[in-house]
């Protein structure tokens, strides 16, 4: 996959997890689903933004984000 494609699908599952107003465990759960084969090198690799408005949109809907990058 291409940078382009995966910032596209991070923010796709952002604007997701906000229409179907996902919190706490439901989020959570389906975060794993949504990123098991990602890995924190992939991460580091994209969008720092788009990292940040998912790491964001976790903790706002209740799910424990560290807070150290």
């Amino acid at each position: 996959m291409s940078i382009d494609d995966v910032n596209n699908y991070i923010k796709f599952k952002i604007l997701e997890y906000e229409y179907f107003k996902l919190i706490n465990v439901n989020l959570w759960e389906q975060y794993q689903e949504d990123f098991t084969d990602f890995m924190e090198a992939i991460f580091k690799e994209y969008n720092p933004t788009t990292i940040r408005n998912l790491r964001t949109l976790l903790h706002n809907q209740g799910v424990w984000v560290e807070r150290n990058k």
